[in-house]
């Protein structure tokens, strides 16, 4: 189902960003030349009680990267990690205050 903007909708799961911390991004957390490791960058979080809001908007936000580690030439500089391939996923931009937006799945809402 599709949502306008300003239709009113209630959710109990959001979305929130995850942290690509330091130890996804060092040679050290890699085995091997050419590994590859799946990062995720979004977690799912269901509410205690029900809430209730407005559609302001539409994001393509990523949800998953692919890491790998690759082969520096010059011996000067260490090898590095890279980003191979990443994954979107499209969320709706919930306002359930004055003050705070929700991205929310649209199979998690309802009109």
């Amino acid at each position: 189902m599709e949502f306008k903007l300003g239709q009113k909708v209630s959710y109990r799961r959001i979305s929130n960003k995850l942290d690509m911390t330091e130890h996804y991004l060092t040679p050290r957390s890699f085995v091997n030349i050419g590994d590859e490791r799946k990062v995720p960058r979004r977690m799912s979080v269901i509410l205690d009680k029900e809430r209730t809001g407005y559609i302001v908007g539409k994001r393509r936000l990523v949800s998953v990267s692919t890491l790998t580690l690759e082969y520096e030439s010059n011996p000067d500089k260490p090898d590095y990690v890279d980003i191979v391939k990443q994954e979107y996923e499209t969320f709706y931009l919930v306002a359930c205050n004055m003050r705070n937006y929700d991205y929310v799945l649209e199979k998690d809402l309802r009109g």
